[in-house]
């Protein structure tokens, strides 16, 4: 909404600074959370299984690609001529389909499993920097954005549901610092690499290449699922 009121970025900037603040209306509203009760038998961790670090290497892989959807996507059509306006745009409908993608992917993991809800999201973010190469008009980049619901959503609710099925829903808050860790891990090699490669062969040829590496996460990926699968049938075989 900022760029339809402002011109200037730096405006952007003062009223978005100026309007944060007043979440701190709702978080004052917010309860503490009950507290735990303390096993008093001291139990030794247990360990994460290799489907998990499977997983979570492929996460990594993925990852290296998400600084192309925004920053470095913006940067690329600011290049190309196109307006902050144009970028606020751009980046509000990758905001409209979160708001619309996430709720739908947790119904269909619910309805049919995660299996096939993260396949098709670390697909879709392996072609959408491909998208991305091949268009000159900034007018048409948000075409890549489509890829966003399953790119982003599917994976963010395919991966937590996966890992907390993996590792425990006593131990969700491992899950979740396990995850967010190699995400931030992956965002920041594939910031020194997409401004290390945009800089030396240009945007168009960057994202080919950044597209190419996050095709190498597929094989973990499917060997990760394939091992998750492997405990829920001997389990079912021995209950027979």
């Amino acid at each position: 909404v900022f760029p339809l009121i402002f011109s200037r970025i730096d405006h952007i900037l003062i009223a978005g600074a100026c309007l944060l603040p007043f979440s701190l209306l709702f978080v004052a509203q917010l309860d503490d959370p009950p507290e735990r009760t303390k096993n008093k038998t001291s139990r030794k961790p247990e360990a994460i299984p290799t489907a998990a670090w499977l997983f979570l290497g492929a996460h990594f892989i993925i990852c290296i690609t998400e600084p192309g959807n925004l920053g470095f996507l913006n940067d690329y059509l600011n290049e190309l001529g196109g307006s902050p306006k144009l970028i606020g745009w751009f980046s509000g409908i990758t905001g409209l389909i979160a708001l619309i993608s996430l709720p739908l992917t947790g119904r269909w993991v619910d309805a049919r499993g995660v299996r096939w809800v993260l396949i098709l999201g670390f697909l879709s973010q392996i072609i959408r920097p491909l998208i991305v190469s091949t268009i000159s008009d900034p007018n048409w980049l948000w075409v890549s954005h489509l890829c966003h619901g399953f790119g982003w959503a599917g994976r963010e609710v395919g991966g937590l549901i996966l890992m907390t099925a993996l590792i425990g829903t006593h131990r969700r808050a491992t899950v979740v610092s396990l995850i967010v860790a190699v995400r931030m891990g992956g965002a920041m090699v594939g910031s020194f690499l997409m401004g290390f490669w945009a800089d030396l062969f240009g945007y168009p040829t960057m994202f080919r290449l950044i597209s190419l590496l996050a095709f190498l996460s597929l094989p973990l990926l499917f060997v990760a699922l394939s091992k998750a699968r492997r405990p829920k049938e001997s389990a079912s075989a021995d209950s027979d």
